[in-house]
């Protein structure tokens, strides 16, 4: 545990996420909030790209410049040669950066794996992107999807979750 160095009354704090976002704004870069999961690239001759997924943190609030809210998709290419040098970090997919629920984007990333022709990305929303259903007022409304996003080309969901019978006659879960 690590101490809060921001506040006038110390206070326990997780580590790792607390440190890499203190470090961060301490430093004047990029500002992860939460890393949850990383990926190499499995193509022949690419195993040095590493794929880095921060969740955000699914707040609201007015859109501003080079903030993402709601997580992002990292890239991070490192040395052949010395894989302890980064050569570059670029943001490969772009969460939502708009006041939550934009429907045409990724709302706090979560899992991630690598193909051949792209990523494979999930989505776990927080209280703020969990959508009710349609039929309730909100014409963005959707649940968690599971996003293709090629290479070259654009992101598309190919997944969505199907909460329609959660809590009916045909839902069989506990």
């Amino acid at each position: 545990w690590q101490r809060d160095l921001r506040t006038t009354v110390p206070t326990g704090i997780d580590g790792p996420q607390w440190v890499l976002e203190y470090w961060s704004q301490l430093n004047n870069v990029f500002d992860f909030v939460r890393v949850e999961d990383t990926a190499y690239d499995k193509r022949s001759g690419m195993g040095n790209v590493v794929y880095i997924v921060d969740s955000g943190r699914g707040t609201a609030g007015p859109s501003q410049a080079e903030r993402s809210t709601n997580g992002r998709v990292w890239k991070m290419v490192l040395d052949p040669d010395d894989p302890t040098v980064v050569d570059s970090l670029s943001i490969a997919v772009e969460g939502d950066d708009n006041p939550v629920k934009t429907l045409g984007e990724i709302h706090q990333p979560d899992n991630i794996e690598t193909t051949q022709t792209g990523l494979l990305v999930t989505e776990d929303p927080g209280s703020s992107q969990q959508f009710v259903l349609a039929d309730q007022g909100l014409p963005n409304a959707t649940t968690a999807r599971l996003w293709y996003v090629p290479f070259s080309g654009s992101p598309q969901v190919v997944a969505k979750i199907d909460q329609s019978a959660d809590g009916g006659p045909t839902d069989v879960g506990p």
